[in-house]
């Protein structure tokens, strides 16, 4: 049965267009990053030629911390893209993931934040998202138009 339109409708597209481009952010970027490790640890090892070994930058280490770092980015990107399409359907447990991924993302880019001031932006657009998703997506009529079958 199809669901009529309406405002929730509109609410319940415009967070499927949201984490829809969410999700394919983290995939590009994840995903270009993870391809690239390699390099970039060669590229860090040319400019700090004499950083490595017993000092404090262990090139293997900083690889596997890319990779972790990514990999994780892109698996909440295919997260993202699952809830884009439950959202778009109207589909109570994609407006619970997605409730659920925003936040993560605040969290991961508040963390990186704090060990990298220079990423403040990321973490502001994060916090808009999670905030703006957390007020439309719990409200009771949004509640009402996700749980109607």
């Amino acid at each position: 049965m199809r669901k009529p339109l309406g405002p929730d409708m509109l609410i319940s597209t415009k967070y499927g267009i949201i984490a829809l481009a969410v999700g394919l952010i983290c995939i590009l970027i994840g995903g270009l990053m993870l391809f690239l490790a390699d390099d970039i640890v060669r590229a860090g090892q040319r400019i700090h030629p004499n950083v490595g070994g017993d000092d404090l930058l262990d090139w293997d280490a900083w690889k596997t911390q890319i990779q972790l770092i990514y990999g994780f980015t892109t698996l909440i990107g295919l997260a993202c893209l699952i809830a884009a399409f439950g959202l778009s359907a109207g589909m109570e447990w994609a407006r619970k993931l997605w409730l659920a991924l925003a936040t993560v993302l605040f969290i991961f880019h508040t963390t990186w934040f704090l060990f990298d001031r220079s990423e403040w932006i990321s973490a502001m657009i994060a916090l808009a998202i999670a905030t703006c998703s957390w007020v439309d997506l719990t409200k009771g009529q949004a509640k009402t138009f996700f749980q109607r079958p």
